[in-house]
């Protein structure tokens, strides 16, 4: 095995103590069903990074002065700093690290009693991030079109994660930690996101033990709720104290756990119909789900409230009116995301009323008289 390289932590350049930053993670397109399973190189539109940089357009004009942006496609942080040659498009920040690869890409199947990772999907499979898997098939003489073993490419899978050198969530957690106390206002992930947290590349988590140390971020390059404990960079000094006292931390996308929604949302709606009241039973579920959330995490840990999905909701991006009718005519201030109030403005409701949840209205979130972007607040 050739020695690994070494990839230097991205530090946050020092600021003024009167600028306010934001830190943007802009998430992969990674591929699914519902898209036809297309691989983010092969989308012209790189969504997340789009939004990402419509977004700072946004900021700029309201108080924030420097906009950080993780492309974790592309392996870049790009800087924006208002009033400056690079408040439009940006400059990338060094160290930069590798991009992600499309052949990287992989569903998991059992072929000749043998598990496989595999580039082409069957109808209902899922597809995620094997990091360094091109380094090992290089390393075997194999194609990068090539079904690959899968205990073969796990039994040193974090050399091979270490050897590609993309970005993880790890090195995120590392820049908050190196940004001057009280200076970051605004923490956004745009992106695919289900209750466990914001999926930015979709590394496989079928290992619990991996998302525990910091080797293990190396390989899962996504948020996870239990990122908050344990001796990765969230649980340092640095990382709290970055946060100024009135930051806005959001989490951009969906939160459509089916299972829940079937087993418990939907009673517990038809339940509060009825009777205005919730068994205790269906409550605690539905404490239990909230409280799983990497929003609930993220709030306590930095303890500052978070804006995210609620469970049983999922997201659209504003201004396609194909899917969400009910979202034709709102003046949302920059085009983002919201929840889709066709399909979950009774969900929406139940909750405000049945949990006291609440929804910001204003600035970023102004859009919807009720419920904003339809993202709730988790609190601390």
């Amino acid at each position: 095995m050739p020695d690994l390289p070494f990839i230097a932590p991205i530090e946050a350049p020092s600021i003024a103590t009167q600028e306010r930053r934001a830190i943007v993670v802009a998430g992969v397109n990674y591929p699914r069903e519902s898209q036809g399973y297309g691989l983010p190189r092969g989308v012209p539109d790189r969504t997340y990074r789009r939004l990402a940089h419509q977004y700072a357009d946004w900021a700029f004009k309201n108080g924030i002065t420097r906009v950080f942006i993780f492309d974790f496609l592309e392996g870049q942080l790009i800087e924006r700093l208002k009033g400056s040659t690079s408040e439009k498009k940006g400059e990338v920040v060094k160290p930069s690290h590798q991009p992600l690869l499309d052949s990287n890409y992989r569903t998991w199947r059992k072929i000749d009693d043998k598990w496989k990772l595999v580039l082409k999907p069957h109808k209902g499979e899922s597809m995620a991030y094997w990091p360094g898997l091109h380094k090992f098939t290089a390393h075997h003489g194999l194609g990068s079109n090539k079904d690959v073993p899968f205990s073969d490419y796990w039994d040193k899978h974090l050399d091979w994660a270490r050897q590609e050198g993309s970005l993880s969530v790890s090195d995120v957690y590392k820049f908050i930690v190196s940004c001057p106390t009280a200076s970051l206002q605004d923490l956004h992930f745009f992106g695919h996101a289900v209750t466990g947290g914001p999926i930015i590349v979709n590394t496989w988590a079928g290992n619990r033990d991996l998302n525990y140390s910091e080797f293990g971020k190396t390989f899962d390059k996504d948020c996870r709720a239990r990122d908050f404990s344990g001796t990765l960079p969230p649980n340092s000094v640095g990382f709290k104290a970055a946060f100024a006292q009135d930051a806005t931390i959001g989490i951009w996308g969906c939160d459509s756990n089916n299972r829940f929604k079937s087993e418990t949302l939907v009673p517990a709606m038809q339940e509060w119909r009825k009777s205005k009241t919730l068994s205790a039973r269906l409550r605690a579920q539905i404490d239990a789900s909230l409280a799983a959330t990497y929003a609930t995490a993220m709030a306590k840990h930095v303890g500052r409230p978070v804006r995210a999905a609620l469970p049983g909701t999922y997201a659209s991006h504003d201004g396609v009116s194909a899917e969400d009718e009910k979202a034709k005519g709102l003046a949302f201030p920059a085009s983002l995301m919201h929840v889709n109030f066709k399909d979950c403005e009774g969900i929406l409701q139940f909750y405000a009323d049945s949990l006291g949840s609440s929804f910001p209205k204003t600035g970023l979130y102004q859009g919807h008289p009720t419920f904003g972007r339809g993202y709730a607040v988790y609190p601390p």
